[in-house]
């Protein structure tokens, strides 16, 4: 029994690790923003990318004291430049740093239109957001990919912590 209960969880470790590598790009990305001033990068903001081949959908946080300023915003690729309107930010506190902290600005979410020549070069690492104020600060970043596990390794590693609780006990409410 308990040799059974170390290959089972040798095979979860197997299916967890092969999630990792299979995993992709599948739409979904993050960028952090900020000014290079001098040989220095100022911090200015972070936020996340939705897209497909016709849409996307963003949340952009800009940070004080680059919040009071009023952008336009251009995703740049490769294949072309997309452009949209920010609107209007809504007052938020943003997370910085690993301890909790947190900073004032602005949040600002929407939709804008994207094109399937765009899409490929984002999927492939060739992006970047910048936010070009009124009072000439220029915020940018490079647009990453959040990789997404395979659907298949999920739920095999799922079956696979299903059958080694079974086996262990811990799903039989009669142990």
């Amino acid at each position: 029994m308990k040799r059974a209960s170390l290959k089972f969880v040798a095979f979860a470790i197997v299916l967890c690790v092969g999630g990792v590598i299979s995993s992709r790009a599948q739409g979904t990305f993050r960028f952090d923003l900020g000014q290079q001033v001098l040989s220095a990068w100022i911090y200015g903001g972070l936020g996340s990318l939705t897209v497909d081949a016709s849409s996307g959908q963003f949340v952009i946080d800009v940070v004080d004291p680059y919040s009071g300023d009023s952008f336009t915003p251009l995703i740049i690729t490769p294949s072309g430049t997309l452009g949209f309107s920010l609107g209007t930010g809504v007052p938020v506190h943003i997370p910085f740093g690993q301890w909790g902290d947190f900073m004032q600005g602005l949040q600002y979410e929407g939709l804008f239109s994207s094109s399937p020549a765009v899409f490929a070069d984002l999927l492939a690492g060739l992006g970047e957001l910048r936010l070009t104020g009124d009072s000439g600060a220029i915020l940018s970043g490079s647009i990453l990919s959040v990789p997404e596990p395979s659907g298949c390794a999920l739920f095999l590693s799922g079956l696979a912590s299903i059958f080694l609780m079974k086996v262990r006990g811990h799903g039989n409410p009669r142990s």
